[in-house]
């Protein structure tokens, strides 16, 4: 997330800023140039290694308290149909099998995403899923829903770069509850 600037170039300006405040400080303390350039290099190559790797996601990243399947109350998945740009809900469903809720899951975990460039809502996507989870916090039990909207391309704010069927499922539960596409 960009400190001072808002988009991909401005983290990367962040990155420059930071380097260029970095380098004025240590040069007080590194007297050698090529010693300074060989430092502030490496730095700049760590950073930005890691900054690309944080583009990458796997949908556990995403929704890491999915990972206790028995603290899942319930799955809502909801068709969006769209007309001239004006999406709205089709129909809804509510999954309360545990296996139903696993195959859903398992589908989901298989994808490798990547944060998109621009914030995008995702309201226009095919499909909602709410997942009701159940979180212990010490002695506190609190009911989380994560919303994800979710078509074959985009997993909410993440472009889906693996080649997997995470609709199947989806697509096999809209046609078991008669839902209307």
């Amino acid at each position: 997330m960009s400190i001072l600037f808002d988009s991909r170039l401005g983290e990367v300006l962040d990155l420059l800023l930071l380097v260029s405040i970095l380098t004025f400080i240590l040069r007080f303390f590194i007297k050698k140039k090529s010693v300074l350039f060989i430092i502030m290099f490496t730095f700049t190559l760590i950073i930005g290694l890691l900054w690309h790797n944080s583009l990458f996601k796997t949908f556990d990243d995403i929704a890491p308290t999915l990972h206790d399947e028995e603290m899942i109350r319930d799955v809502r998945i909801t068709v969006n149909e769209g007309h001239d740009d004006i999406f709205y809900s089709d129909a809804t469903f509510v999954l309360t099998e545990e296996e139903e809720v696993e195959r859903l899951l398992e589908d989901l975990s298989e994808i490798e995403l990547k944060k998109l460039d621009h914030f995008d809502y995702g309201f226009d996507r095919d499909y909602k899923v709410d997942i009701n989870v159940i979180v212990d916090r010490g002695n506190v039990r609190r009911l989380e829903q994560i919303d994800l909207y979710i078509d074959d391309e985009y997993l909410n704010n993440y472009e889906i770069i693996s080649n997997t069927n995470h609709l199947k499922t989806i697509e096999e539960l809209v046609e078991k509850y008669h839902v209307k596409e």
